[in-house]
């Protein structure tokens, strides 16, 4: 029994010693670890695009005491929409409307509510793919009545196919300036450690402040359209190994 206990001792004496010498790095090993470094460098990139089509967003309100009454205001008002849109070539599927209500309206009296009849209202979006035709459009919204412009909005096309060139672009930037630095310092760039999104955005430029706005006051604040212009950009964070 004691030789059995004192062979298991000596088994797990030797198991131990040889765990602790795998375990150990040699001086080799510790030292080739040293020698290997890493680099991060960042790096952005804007590309500015004209928007393939605009969308105006209108809104029609109107009060009065009789519900057919503002019923039949609304189809005319809409009518009106339609038919001069058409003089643009703005064709008819452009034009959507959303967001309708009919309802009770209130005024205060005396600190009590009054009935005020009823109230309609109706919230419209017309795509526009001509920018060039915007400026004329906002100016004839101005002759419909109770028919206000209440933000005009540029659309860019194939949005997301832009926004990964300008990644692949900031991306490319960054390699690049690890490479200068990596060669600064008498050593070759190796692969990729690590890359982070940095940020990325789109902005419009010459967008008009449209809430509240009318249709006059729009144009002598931007009478020109068509020069909006929409910058995508990105940055990004990347960690290179050295060698």
């Amino acid at each position: 029994m004691k030789f059995l206990i004192a062979f298991i001792t000596f088994c797990l004496t030797v198991i131990a010693v040889v765990y602790i010498l795998h375990s150990t790095p040699t001086s080799e090993t510790t030292e080739a670890k040293s020698k290997v470094g890493s680099i991060s460098v960042s790096a952005s990139h804007s590309e500015v695009y004209s928007p393939s089509s605009v969308v105006v967003s209108l809104y029609f309100n109107s009060r009065n005491s009789e519900k057919n009454i503002l019923v039949e205001a609304s189809k005319k008002r809409i009518a009106e929409l339609v038919e001069f849109a058409s003089t643009l070539n703005i064709p008819q599927d452009s034009i959507t409307a959303q967001q309708f209500s009919l309802e009770k309206a209130w005024t205060w009296e005396n600190n009590k509510r009054k009935s005020d009849g009823f109230e309609i209202s109706q919230h419209i979006s017309v795509r526009i793919s001509d920018p060039q035709k915007i400026s004329r459009f906002i100016e004839g919204i101005a002759t419909i009545p109770d028919m206000e412009i209440r933000n005009v909005s540029p659309v860019l096309a194939n949005e997301n196919e832009k926004k990964n060139d300008v990644y692949k672009t900031a991306v490319e930037e960054a390699t690049q300036k690890a490479k200068s630095l990596a060669k600064a310092s008498g050593k070759k760039l190796g692969k990729v450690l690590f890359v982070s999104d940095g940020s990325a955005s789109t902005d419009n430029f010459d967008m008009i402040e449209t809430t509240a706005l009318g249709a006059s006051a729009m144009m002598r604040k931007n009478s020109v359209m068509s020069e909006q212009k929409i910058q995508i950009s990105a940055s990004v964070l990347m960690q290179f190994e050295l060698k």
